[in-house]
């Protein structure tokens, strides 16, 4: 389903502020930026096209090339939208431009790989410890768990070297954290509350001869694979036991009392060194994961900084079962000097069906 343009909230934009600093100095001749930021356990990456000057020529040539990007939507304060590092800069003199791509400072812990585990700290103490190796702030909500028990019999996991980020998004998977930058600073707490955080509210009205809705495009997509029961198994070999382990667990559907006739889905993983309990663990947290995808929204409104890939966002008015709450996934901000500041959300969840796990 997509709202057609007509009928749809006037202004597909802001006229932002832009602030640029590279390696410190401040650049002003900045024609357009983009930031995808996201909820995946991966850095958000950004691209930056300027025009070429004599200052641009100087950091152009830098082995290191530091970004941060700060936006103002109208006359608010400019509020920081991605720091990091570039990994690619390109000049095109006839058109006299330089573009600037990057990711945040995610790319430091994927680039470092390390064998040490941590054993005798817990996952606040790890990830406060490799955050202040790289010189950068953190907030972290504490953690009681030392991590040695999370991978005791995860023998694969204790004897790989692993990027830093692989054993760091390891630890917010196990705590049921989130973990992610903001500027400079890395956050680890826990995922937001449903059930107490405040929505972002966007609808859609069809009760005139025209749509009318608070966002320029919508369109909703639903997973019919994801729509039926969904079953996830896991195999594993637990290797202190010499045994081979298996979990099932299955998310069955129903709607007004009625179970989908259609048959289910299932999903096999195949994981090493799990005890049972960390196989049933594993296999829902897998099926939690799998039903979030069932339905998705996308949409585009004028920037605005209160939404980030951490908002829950509320859908109304369609008169369908896409009426619900929905975990944002991505953000994409815009900023260019004839369009303004404009934003491509999207946003998933499962359907507003009773769901049974067994």
């Amino acid at each position: 389903m997509s709202a057609p343009e007509t009928g749809l909230l006037n202004g597909t934009s802001r006229q932002p502020r832009i602030a640029l600093t590279i390696n410190g100095i401040q650049v002003t001749e900045i024609i357009s930026a983009s930031v995808h930021q996201n909820n995946f356990y991966a850095a958000d990456h950004f691209s930056i096209l300027v025009a070429v000057s004599s200052t641009t020529l100087l950091w152009a040539q830098a082995d290191s090339v530091n970004v941060n990007l700060r936006i103002a939507q109208d006359q608010g304060s400019t509020r920081s939208v991605i720091t990091g590092v570039a990994d690619e800069v390109s000049m095109d003199l006839a058109a006299g431009t330089v573009t600037v791509k990057g990711r945040d400072y995610t790319a430091q812990f994927i680039e470092t790989k390390t064998a040490e585990k941590f054993q005798n700290l817990t996952s606040s103490q790890v990830i406060s410890t490799i955050a202040a190796r790289h010189g950068l702030n953190s907030q972290v909500a504490a953690t009681t768990t030392p991590t040695g028990k999370y991978y005791d019999t995860d023998h694969a996991f204790v004897t790989n070297e692993v990027s830093e980020w692989t054993l760091m998004t390891y630890l917010a998977g196990r705590e049921g954290y989130d973990i992610y930058f903001n500027g400079n600073t890395l956050y680890f707490q826990p995922a937001a509350n449903p059930s107490t955080a405040t929505p972002f509210d966007i609808f859609l009205s069809t009760t005139g001869t025209l749509p009318i809705s608070n966002v320029q495009r919508l369109s909703l997509h639903r997973n019919l694979t994801l729509a039926r029961d969904v079953i996830v198994k896991v195999i594993s070999w637990n290797h202190e036991l010499k045994v081979p382990i298996t979990a099932t667990q299955h998310a069955k559907k129903t709607k007004g009392g009625q179970t989908s006739a259609s048959p289910p889905t299932t999903y096999i993983f195949r994981e090493t060194g799990l005890t049972q309990s960390q196989a049933e663990e594993f296999a829902q947290t897998k099926l939690n994961e799998l039903v979030l995808h069932e339905r998705r929204i996308e949409f585009d409104i004028p920037g605005d900084l209160t939404l980030t890939p951490r908002s829950l966002i509320r859908l109304s008015g369609t008169g369908t079962d896409f009426d619900q709450i929905y975990f944002a996934a991505q953000v994409i901000l815009t900023c260019t000097l004839s369009k303004g500041f404009s934003m491509r959300v999207m946003a998933k969840n499962a359907s507003p069906h009773t769901v049974v796990y067994t």
